[in-house]
């Protein structure tokens, strides 16, 4: 088993998605935010995927975060951004899912949505722990998934 230092940790993800090649991150000093955005622990959601149970609405809502600005949902930055999103919520501007139409949103739609909680997990992995840089630290839509049938 190799030992890796925090300094040789990956802290974000590197995925080909939607056809382009992106990096996924959430930002570390924003976790109190992003899991206020949630409702839920960073933790909490990364065993609900890796269990199989998020929704796919819960996969989207984390890759959306860590998207690259203007692709996916702006990561909140402070307490009034995460108030402003539950109040609109509330209020019924955004829908209960927290989804917005975006990019990612749309990438979503158009392909078998499950394959993405993969990525999802590694995004969660690599802000709470990091992650090996390499192949671990790295998703490519166009692989089959182990669940996959292969092409005859």
């Amino acid at each position: 088993m190799t030992d890796y230092s925090l300094a040789d940790k990956a802290d974000a993800v590197t995925a080909h998605f939607g056809g382009r090649d992106l990096i996924f991150k959430l930002d570390r000093d924003k976790i109190p935010y992003i899991e206020d955005h949630l409702g839920e622990p960073l933790q909490v959601r990364w065993r609900k995927i890796m269990a199989g149970t998020a929704r796919v609405a819960e996969v989207q809502e984390v890759v959306e975060l860590a998207a690259p600005a203007g692709l996916g949902i702006k990561q909140p930055k402070d307490d009034i951004e995460v108030f402003r999103i539950k109040m609109a919520r509330m209020g019924g501007a955004i829908p209960q899912s927290g989804r917005t139409r975006t990019w990612v949103g749309k990438v979503f739609a158009e392909n078998p949505p499950a394959r993405y909680a993969v990525l999802a997990q590694g995004i969660i992995a690599a802000c709470l722990t990091g992650i090996p840089p390499g192949p671990a630290a790295h998703f490519d839509e166009r692989e089959k998934a182990d669940e996959e049938p292969a092409d005859d």
